[in-house]
């Protein structure tokens, strides 16, 4: 039966004959597991320690501080908990030290259990790491929050720069020194675990490092189509293909045939010059022999034109099957389209359902239109006021056509060719006529053919006190379009516009009368006096 290792935690004051007792027997449970004794977090005054799978012994390396269990099974029991010293030594008897600083856990537990072997035979030797070290790491540089920090020997310097409250504005993610203790410089480089999650760029630090974030100084350029474009730091030595791949990797419609880059003359720092990589081979191949990155550079990764375009169209309200479908341009017709959704339901009102053609800019830049719309329409003539008002109401990407005709239509005027990005609408009946302002009850009335707008204004309980009843318009439900009251038959969904009277302020017109009157006045009377 197998056994999973279980965490505890004893506190200060468990003896420590207690302490190796649990763990042993932890340890033997677990058989082939790793298991932790850790203090109290609150009271080791430490966040919880946090692994991030079973310790890979290769890579674990044993130091001062490191606390392993060691049990000889057989006719000899003996099982014991002992500390690597200072000196990287385990006391165990009957040897006089076993030297396991600096060495992987792998190879730490064959040196024990080689050593130990010459003094007892017969036996099985068993190590386990039982508790991990704990030591200070100091921080500087480009970081919020510089300073020393307490952390065990499974931690990255990822972690260390969260502790320290994470980097500082131009702070750098890619070339993060780690200075240990013998004069041996590390370098770190979150930005390649991050995006291709290579383990040796975010290393475990080690008792006493200095963690070193330099801020950035020299950056480059990542530009089209790539997973991740963008800005990047530089990093000396790095290769026009690493730079790829730490940008996310071409995309399946990058041409690779061909990716520019841009880069700054030597001798000429103000000037710069293109030459052409093909990432097709591998390595890639250039007639520029340097293809390492240099600072300043700019990549440029071109696409394939419409690649995977989708060629799409949607139809929307009374068919049967409304929704997105996929069409073959130059060749698929409206009629079409609506045959695939089913035809129309019984509801459908053909008379104001609309083609919209959106985002191909067919229609020329209307030039006057834009430069009336920063004119207040005060300071507008009335023939330009009229345009702008006509031109407001249109839509400008509604396709003409009559719904009505499709089926019955041969000459295929009204069978339109479809285009990427239609939007088809098919609104039901409505069957009422609006009518709307000065009405004693305005709102909906249901249609009835032959009838015309005095007729609905009548339903409605007729004209209100203040309504115009000689500026009475029809708004056309399709177009938006207004009318003159006798100048268009009404239809499903059309809108009869009773507009108010302005108002008068009769007594500043009494004034205004008065006024001219009395100069009317003094001009007869002083004409009299001239003819005497």
């Amino acid at each position: 039966m197998r056994y999973s290792a279980l965490p505890m935690r004893i506190g200060r004051t468990a003896p420590d004959s207690l302490l190796a007792a649990l763990c042993a027997v932890l340890a033997l449970l677990a058989f082939h597991g790793v298991v932790v004794c850790e203090e109290s977090a609150a009271e080791a005054g430490l966040g919880t320690v946090v692994s991030e799978g079973p310790v890979d012994a290769g890579e674990y390396v044993v130091g001062p501080g490191d606390q392993l269990l060691i049990a000889i099974l057989g006719k000899t029991q003996q099982i014991q908990t002992v500390p690597v010293s200072p000196e990287g030594y385990v006391l165990v008897p009957p040897t006089g030290g076993i030297d396991v600083g600096g060495k992987s856990l792998a190879d730490a537990k064959t040196i024990i259990r080689r050593t130990l072997g010459r003094y007892y035979h017969d036996v099985e030797i068993r190590v386990v790491l039982a508790e991990l070290r704990r030591f200070e790491v100091h921080v500087y540089g480009a970081i919020e929050n510089p300073g020393t920090y307490v952390v065990n020997a499974l931690t990255r310097v990822s972690t260390v720069i969260q502790l320290a409250g994470g980097l500082a504005e131009g702070g750098s993610r890619r070339s993060i020194r780690l200075l240990s203790t013998a004069g041996e410089t590390r370098i770190a480089d979150l930005v390649r675990f991050d995006v291709l999650g290579e383990r040796k760029w975010n290393p475990f630090v080690a008792d006493g490092d200095l963690v070193q974030v330099p801020v950035v100084t020299r950056r480059v350029v990542v530009h089209g189509r790539v997973g991740l474009p963008g800005t990047y730091e530089f990093v000396e030595g790095e290769s026009l293909a690493d730079l790829i791949r730490i940008s996310g990797g071409f995309l399946d419609d990058a041409i690779r045939e061909n990716v520019e880059v841009r880069r700054f003359l030597e001798d000429e720092p103000s000037r710069t010059r293109m030459f052409e990589v093909d990432f097709t081979t591998d390595p890639p191949v250039s007639e520029e022999t340097d293809l390492t990155v240099h600072p300043e550079d700019e990549v440029y990764v071109r696409g394939v034109p419409k690649w995977h375009l989708h060629r799409g169209v949607t139809i929307e309200g009374e068919v049967y099957y409304p929704g997105d479908y996929v069409i073959e341009e130059g060749k698929d017709h409206l009629l079409d389209l609506i045959e695939r959704a089913g035809g129309f339901t019984d509801d459908a009102d053909l008379v104001s359902a609309t083609l919209t053609r959106r985002g191909f800019g067919d229609e020329a830049i209307d030039r006057e239109f834009k430069r009336l719309q920063t004119i207040p329409v005060a300071d507008m003539t009335d023939d330009e006021y009229a345009y702008f008002k006509m031109r407001s109401r249109e839509n400008k990407d509604r396709v003409v056509t009559d719904f009505r005709s499709l089926y019955k239509d041969e000459s295929g005027e009204e069978n339109i060719l479809l285009r990427r990005g239609d939007l088809i609408e098919i609104p039901r009946q409505t069957k009422t006529i609006t009518v709307s302002g000065q009405a004693v009850n305005p709102g909906k009335i249901p249609f009835e053919e032959d009838r015309d707008y005095q007729y609905y204004i009548e339903r409605a309980g007729g004209f209100a006190r203040r309504a115009n009843k000689g500026k009475i318009r029809i708004i056309k439900a399709v177009t938006g379009q207004w009318f003159d009251r006798d100048e268009t038959p009404l239809e499903p969904g059309d809108t009869v516009w009773i507009p108010e009277k302005s108002q008068h302020d009769y007594w500043a017109l009494f004034k205004d009368f008065m006024t001219i009157s009395a100069q009317v006045a003094t001009v007869v009377i002083v004409i009299n006096n001239a003819g005497r």
